[in-house]
């Protein structure tokens, strides 16, 4: 019996310094140790908090706010409920905001995304693309069933991503409509189908693919339409002869690093 009682005050005293422990303290290096994080102006407690800014590689989002779920932190996993700038949720306003359920082993480099959804700037994605400049803009909107990563490498996914409200600006601004792609995991072949939505200004169809190994490769086609902008149209002859329906092709093929 006293063995019993003081196993459960060891319990409820350890219970009690994690569920209080401060947030400004342990989150940011458990985060920049296990996910590659890095929280700046921290506040709140360990397992319900807020940061003003926070980054990741090349990107960057504004009050991050987390609760983690304390039974599964007893069992050496991370696991959480993230919110990111949840200023508005309209998918065609021009913010940034994300959701998801967090999931990863302390003693692993898995990291699982359950119901994972947000929309970030087209613009936002040059960096971490390593682009000079993107001729487009608008808003990339995603909603994801499942995200999972191994050693920061995409390994499952299943879920959508759209262009929408894309505008060419290059030269004189000129609107494009809206893109879609959906993500689909087969036998650890991750693949995505794209497509032009109804309101596109121009024709798309496609297909990428994802290897266990790292290993991609891209093909799509393009067609302008009757109302595509000219400017798009003309640039467009950069890519090439088209084939006997007016499709130009783009191939691309390669290795994640």
């Amino acid at each position: 019996m006293l063995f019993k009682l003081l196993a459960a005050f060891v319990l409820s005293l350890m219970v009690g310094l994690v569920a209080h422990a401060p947030a400004d303290k342990l989150i940011p290096l458990l985060l920049q140790q296990e996910l590659g994080l890095r929280l700046y102006e921290v506040d709140g407690e360990l397992l319900s908090g807020q940061a003003g800014y926070v980054e990741f590689r090349e990107l960057g989002a504004r009050n991050l706010r987390w609760n983690v779920h304390l039974a599964q932190l007893l069992r050496l996993r991370l696991s959480a409920d993230v919110e990111v700038s949840l200023d508005s949720k309209d998918p065609r306003r021009d913010n940034s905001w994300l959701t998801a359920r967090l999931n990863k082993s302390l003693l692993s480099d898995r990291v699982e995304l359950r119901e994972l959804e947000g929309v970030v700037p087209i613009e936002a994605m040059a960096k971490p693309l390593r682009l000079p400049f993107l001729p487009l803009g608008g808003n990339l909107y995603f909603r994801f069933d499942e995200l999972v990563a191994e050693g920061n490498r995409p390994v499952k996914a299943a879920g959508l991503a759209r262009l929408l409200s894309t505008e060419w600006r290059v030269g004189r601004s000129a609107a494009l409509g809206d893109f879609q792609a959906t993500v689909s995991t087969d036998k650890g072949v991750i693949a995505g189908r794209f497509s032009g939505m109804e309101s596109a200004r121009l024709d798309l169809d496609g297909e990428a693919s994802l290897n266990p190994d790292g290993s991609y490769r891209a093909q799509a086609r393009l067609r302008p339409k009757l109302d595509t902008p000219a400017p798009v149209a003309n640039s467009m002859k950069a890519l090439g002869r088209t084939d006997r329906q007016g499709w130009y092709s783009i191939n691309q093929q390669g290795a994640l690093p």
